[in-house]
Formats: C-alpha cells, sequence, structure tokens
C-alpha cells in the first residue's frame, strides 16, 4: 500500500492528511489467475490500481472472447462507461496472472474529490495515461493486417506478447492462435 502512495506522490504532491485518508480507505486484494474482478451484467462499483500482475477486459460475440486492452503494473483497470454513471457493464475484467490490486469505490473516489483539491490533479494524469493506452491500442487495432497488429505490439509492449498466452493474444490481433503461432515463426 505505501508503494502505492509513494507512486501517487510522484504524479503530484499530496498531503498528509489526503496520504493518511488513503491508507484508510483504500482495500487491497489479491486475484487469483484466471478470476475475474468484472462481469457482465454486473455494475464495476470500483476502481483498481495494479500493484503487480496483468489483468484483460474482453467482451463476447457469439462463442468468441474479444480482447479489447491489457493493463499491468502502476496501471489503473475498470470498465470506464459502467462505473462513472454505475450501471451494468457489457465486458469482463480478468487477471491473467496472480494480481495485487488496490482500489476504491465510486463514492469513495467522489468524496476525495470532495475533500482533497490535489487529486485532481492526480486523478487527471492518471486519465490521460489511461486514455494514451487505449489510444495506442485503438491505433494498433486499426491496422489491416493481423501481422502489422502483432509488430506493433513487438515494437510498442513486448512484454505483453512475453505475458499474455497466445489464445487470449490472437483474439487481441483479431487472428486465430494458429495464425498467430505463424507470425510468430515468421512465416507470414
Amino acid at each position: 500500500m505505501n508503494s502505492l502512495i509513494a507512486y501517487l506522490d510522484t504524479i503530484y504532491p499530496m498531503s498528509d492528511e489526503l496520504k493518511h485518508h488513503l491508507l484508510d480507505i483504500v482495500k487491497t486484494a489479491n486475484v487469483p489467475k484466471k478470476e475475474y474482478i468484472l462481469k457482465p451484467g454486473h455494475v464495476c462499483q470500483n476502481i483498481y490500481f495494479i500493484q503487480s500482475g496483468l489483468i484483460r477486459h474482453f467482451h463476447m460475440e457469439g462463442k468468441d472472447e474479444i480482447t479489447s486492452c491489457f493493463m499491468q503494473e502502476n496501471d489503473i483497470a475498470y470498465s470506464a462507461v459502467s462505473f462513472y454513471t454505475q450501471s451494468c457493464s457489457t465486458e469482463y475484467i480478468q487477471a491473467l496472472e496472480h494480481t495485487e490490486i488496490h482500489y476504491i469505490s465510486y463514492g469513495e473516489l467522489q468524496h476525495i474529490f470532495d475533500m482533497f483539491s490535489e487529486f485532481h490533479v492526480i486523478s487527471r494524469k492518471l486519465t490521460v495515461h489511461y486514455h494514451t493506452l487505449r489510444d495506442q491500442q485503438d491505433i494498433m487495432r486499426r491496422l489491416p493486417l493481423a501481422e502489422d497488429r502483432y509488430k506493433y505490439i513487438l515494437n510498442n509492449r513486448p512484454e505483453i506478447i512475453l505475458r499474455v498466452p497466445n489464445k487470449i493474444l490472437a483474439s487481441y490481433l483479431g487472428c486465430t492462435d494458429v495464425y498467430l503461432s505463424i507470425i510468430k515463426r515468421g512465416l507470414f
């Protein structure tokens, strides 16, 4: 937990009062590999800071899982529409590795905004980081060929290729796991 406080403090200096408040309210959980943090039909009640591990967001199209993004250490994970509107989610959030998360509820976040003006700066900078990651993922998805999408990931987020199982990586790249194996062997 202290590492989260230290990380947030590097984004923007926090008052001692805010640090103590966060220590009092932020919860920590260990999420086993393959466990769901959120499923469709449930409201995303919390925003999660990933201390360690890897999380993916995905939805179903028929029987196919379509992975939309990966979040890892020092990233935030949540279903934005569900969290901000407190409405039912249409996506899954799942741990791909044993993952340690710190989290606060929607109501607690609103209280922090009301009480601590410096947290607005931290939130804005984290939101910019989150949107930048999402935009990079959108750029990758617009590339016409799976080989190009794979090269983009290899050049911009190579750790994902090492950490994510082929079947899930293929769902992210929009190809089959067999074709992904061909791409990885350089036979395209």
